[in-house]
């Protein structure tokens, strides 16, 4: 139950800071968004344990746990694939959707 209201909690946070973010170029914008990508992040995490622990209390059959475990595994690694591909392209490791950036700096 208790991560039930937290997971409440921390999603009302999330649309509560939509009201707070600070424009682009603000000193505190960074922190804005680390704050919103954490909360996201363990909302996530907590989503994906509170079903675990559904699952547990149930004890459903076989077939959902491994239907929920197949699409929380998916989605865990896109969101893995997703952040690198994001990282890569903002440092300029990658050119577009396809090229790879071949400069000397990058090469050596």
């Amino acid at each position: 139950m208790g991560i039930g209201i937290t997971l409440l909690c921390l999603g009302l946070l999330q649309i509560s800071a939509l009201f707070l973010r600070p424009a682009k170029d603000h000193k505190y914008r960074n922190l804005w968004n680390l704050f919103h990508h954490l909360t996201g992040y363990t909302v996530l995490l907590l989503g994906f344990a509170n079903i675990w622990i559904g699952f547990y209390i149930l004890k459903p059959t076989k077939a959902w746990i491994i239907v929920y475990g197949v699409i929380s595994g998916t989605m865990i690694v896109s969101t893995i694939v997703l952040e690198v591909w994001k990282k890569l392209t903002r440092d300029g490791t990658i050119n577009g959707a396809n090229e790879v950036s071949t400069t000397e700096e990058n090469i050596v």
